[in-house]
């Protein structure tokens, strides 16, 4: 099945072939499959969006030209460290991660977004980002070990919360002291698909496993999608989503949004033994091998591989490999390499 993604597929397929699903890259010219890739329209743009402004520019965000989305794209394009034009291009934001310590609480609280792509991309491995790694995953164990899912306060004792926030639960601010915050988001799920088979670092591995068995529980998916509201930097309110959610937890009636974020979430999880052997996994693993079509292949609905402009890639956005979606075969090859992405950690 391998070598019928490599024949058929675009570039940025091809290169992801080899440097995601192969067991080794020996006997394909790497050389050629990555300029192969660069030379893409797709490649082309998503380098643009991730270099056109000058400074940090937009974070977070469903624009194109946000950081997340931008340096993502690549990185699932199957490039990372080691590339000099990417290299140039995130040094800025490796220099944010370095000073976040000086920056405000609303900054320190965005602050995993921005490490969460770096770490992906194997930018983990530089010392700033290994660093903020090293604190963020010892804070979050430390809550996460004591299975505390009371993490909601009383909002009577609050003044000033927005009209169109009063039907959110406020999560207790001891949980994010100074922009902290000590609740596991999606973006560090992540970062810890890089991160948890560092073999020179088999406490970060047992680490994350806690985190990760705190979110598979039933009583943690039962919280709202998105946590509820936050009071920061005297009064002020946000909203704080990206909690680690499990589309199919309750079944495969799902809405639109929980349809396109199965395939990537799945991904993700597959990462981590305990995730592997729950239920929500298995159940969802069969749920997927039901597209299987009689050649061996895979053919999803669309809805699981969204690939739209100005979208948020943690939520399933942008899904696409590269394949040109005006051939008929797109979908076939697309849903084929994401089960074979998932199987291969399994």
């Amino acid at each position: 099945m391998i070598a019928k993604l490599f024949n058929e597929g675009d570039p940025v397929l091809r290169h992801l072939v080899a440097t995601r699903l192969a067991r080794t890259t020996s006997g394909y010219n790497m050389a050629r499959l990555r300029e192969e890739m660069r030379d893409t329209k797709n490649a082309a743009y998503w380098f643009e969006c991730l270099t056109k402004r000058e400074g940090v520019g937009a974070i977070h965000g469903s624009r194109d030209t946000c950081f997340e989305n931008a340096l993502g794209k690549l990185v699932s394009f199957g490039l990372g460290r080691g590339d000099a034009e990417l290299d140039r291009a995130v040094g800025v934001f490796i220099d944010w991660i370095e000073r976040v310590e000086e920056k405000s609480p609303f900054e320190r609280l965005i602050a995993p977004i921005v490490a969460s792509v770096l770490a992906w991309g194997g930018y983990w491995q530089v010392e700033a980002i290994g660093r903020y790694w090293n604190q963020r995953i010892n804070d979050l164990y430390e809550f996460a070990v004591n299975r505390d899912y009371s993490i909601h306060a009383d909002k009577a004792a609050y003044k000033g919360i927005p009209q169109s926030f009063q039907d959110r639960l406020l999560i207790d601010p001891g949980l994010y002291p100074e922009g902290r915050l000590k609740l596991p988001w999606i973006y560090d799920i992540r970062a810890f698909t890089a991160l948890r088979d560092d073999s020179a670092r088999p406490d970060m591995s047992a680490k994350i496993d806690v985190i990760i068995d705190y979110v598979l529980d039933p009583r943690y998916q039962d919280f709202p999608k998105g946590y509820g509201i936050i009071a920061l930097e005297q009064g002020r309110y946000y909203a704080l989503g990206w909690s680690v959610w499990l589309p199919g937890f309750r079944g495969f009636e799902m809405d639109g949004f929980e349809a396109g974020c199965l395939v990537q979430r799945l991904e993700m999880m597959s990462h981590f033994p305990s995730a592997r052997s729950s239920e929500w996994f298995i159940n969802c693993l069969a749920h997927l091998e039901s597209f299987k079509t009689g050649n061996g292949t895979y053919l999803f609905p669309k809805e699981y591989l969204n690939e739209k402009k100005n979208s948020y890639l943690i939520t399933g956005g942008h899904m696409g490999l590269g394949e040109d979606r005006r051939r008929k075969a797109w979908r076939e090859l697309e849903s084929t390499y994401w089960m074979l992405a998932i199987r291969r950690n399994t």
